[in-house]
């Protein structure tokens, strides 16, 4: 899956490839990254090019899908669709370059790449609670931006509250 060995290349006899692969991607993966629980629906397609004189792979990847994240209010898990797209490069020679991915053991590995695509589009917050039903308790609430901010401006430093009074007594 989404695996070459420069052997495959080189006896493809064409330079350019095409691929397209559907699959899921089980919590195990998204492990250490707490955002993603799993991904279902995984659709990675693209085309690459093997440059066999400068021994690079130069690839064009789309991945798109749902990714299965945690709601920032409820725990609950929310299906959350996904796109993304990357262009990546693969060398088989060491190389200093900033952005290529130098191959071991001569396998070209696109799931990776696209793991990274995929937690690149995970969003840092969401919810799908709706914000009367906002938690709260004996003094304290989860509030939202909007009143968040709301509040945030019409809040009165309480070392210039007696200004405020002198100034509506005139």
């Amino acid at each position: 899956m989404l695996k070459w060995t420069r052997a495959e290349l080189v006896r493809s006899m064409e330079d350019h490839f095409q691929f397209d692969e559907e699959f899921d991607l089980p919590p195990e993966v998204f492990g250490s990254f707490p955002l993603i629980h799993s991904a279902e629906d995984v659709h990675v397609y693209g085309s690459g090019y093997y440059n066999a004189d400068e021994e690079i792979v130069y690839v064009h990847m789309n991945v798109d899908g749902v990714m299965i994240c945690p709601d920032s209010i409820s725990g609950e898990e929310l299906e959350i669709p996904f796109n993304a797209g990357s262009d990546e490069v693969y060398s088989f020679v060491e190389t200093d370059d900033e952005g290529v991915r130098v191959v071991s053991n001569e396998v070209i590995e696109l799931l990776e790449a696209a793991i990274e695509d995929i937690v690149l589009e995970a969003p840092l917050q969401v919810t799908d609670v709706a914000p009367g039903d906002f938690p709260k308790g004996e003094g304290w609430r989860i509030v939202s931006e909007e009143e968040f901010e709301e509040e945030r401006r019409n809040r009165v430093d309480p070392r210039l509250a007696k200004l405020r009074e002198f100034k509506q007594e005139k």
